[in-house]
């Protein structure tokens, strides 16, 4: 092939897609083998080209498809958070329910039936701590 066997482009022709170089078995001058040079050069570089975009777009689809687990991820992290604060409040209300407040303590002491039991544990205990005090004295 030499030069005058090679199609011309212009600028309003689209390039075409360069495909491999062969050599021709015949007898190769110095000018078909300039351009066989050329030609694979193009061929190379065109390669090399549509390799780089489909690694840029491989790394661009696993760039989103992260963004959109770690999305997925946050959300799921922001419901356990909001379920673990929804148990802590229910956990408090319920040792709430359970714990005696002090209004009820006073209302258990105006119950005079109980207040008279109090105050009868209340006077043995007195009664036995003097006991103890004297047998320590002795």
């Amino acid at each position: 092939m030499t030069a005058a066997e090679t199609p011309s482009t212009n600028a309003t022709e689209k390039p075409s897609v360069p495909s491999r170089v062969q050599l021709p078995e015949e007898e190769i001058t110095l000018e078909v083998m300039q351009q066989c040079w050329k030609d694979q050069e193009e061929y190379i570089n065109h390669l090399e080209e549509k390799l780089e975009n489909l690694s840029k777009s491989r790394d661009e689809r696993n760039r989103a498809e992260g963004t959109r687990r770690e999305q997925l991820l946050v959300m799921r992290l922001t419901a356990k958070e909001q379920e673990i604060q929804e148990l802590s409040g229910q956990l408090a209300e319920v040792k709430a329910a359970h714990s005696p407040t002090s209004a009820l303590l006073r209302s258990t002491l105006l119950d005079p039936a109980v207040n008279l039991v109090i105050d009868k544990l209340t006077k043995q205990c007195d009664k036995l701590k003097k006991e103890v005090e004297e047998k320590e004295q002795e």
